[in-house]
């Protein structure tokens, strides 16, 4: 028995309140899913507003009452709590070095490329994959709609870890996830086993 997840990061947002062109790209997803015929069961989201206020506007495109959840296993962890002293200027320091400028996108390549910043972001990684391993435990058959943090904060290394660390090249750069990135299909066996992804870029209007 297969359980999907729909895994998608939340929209861009200014102060946790979604911006107009990420309500309308978010409606229209729903909408899509909806004509062609996928079938939502749940949805698990961060506890942050902004994923949370993601949900819901997918949710009012697909047009029904779907029951939501939050998992804080799904949070966006600042680096800070995470890190050993000196981390974060140590990542702002090799991020200017590399790309002139400290981004999230720049940040998040220095981390993947940068073995001293890779294990650290790697503890969430392993905390998102079984998460969303559990959750298909819980949720055999079904198809759950999951939203939480790109680049690297959870998605992209939580989705490494489930692929075995192997045949993820799409996910080499993390601006895929955070400037062209819509959602991703997780297909799951009965025992929580990722057998197959596909990453779906965004379609806008």
């Amino acid at each position: 028995m297969e359980t999907t997840i729909l895994l998608a990061r939340h929209e861009e947002q200014v102060k946790e309140i979604i911006t107009s062109d990420g309500e309308k790209r978010l409606w229209l997803l729903g909408k899509r899913w909806v004509d062609t015929g996928l079938q939502i069961d749940v949805a698990v989201s961060s506890p942050a507003e902004r994923c949370q206020r993601t949900v819901t506007s997918i949710l009012k495109g697909y047009g029904r009452v779907i029951p939501v959840t939050t998992d804080q296993r799904l949070a966006y962890i600042p680096l800070d709590p995470l890190s050993p002293p000196g981390f974060k200027e140590a990542l702002v320091k090799k991020t200017e070095q590399q790309f002139g400028s400290y981004t999230d996108v720049n940040a998040a390549k220095t981390i993947i490329a940068n073995s001293e910043f890779h294990l650290n972001m790697m503890r969430r990684a392993y905390t998102g994959a079984q998460c969303m391993q559990e959750v298909v435990i819980f949720n055999q058959g079904k198809t759950v709609l999951m939203c939480s943090h790109g680049g690297a904060s959870l998605i992209e290394p939580a989705v490494r870890v489930l692929c075995g660390f192997s045949g993820l090249t799409v996910l080499d750069v993390a601006d895929e996830i955070i400037g062209s990135g819509e959602y991703f299909t997780l297909v799951f066996d009965e025992k929580g086993n990722l057998t197959r992804h596909q990453w779906h870029r965004r379609l806008l209007g």
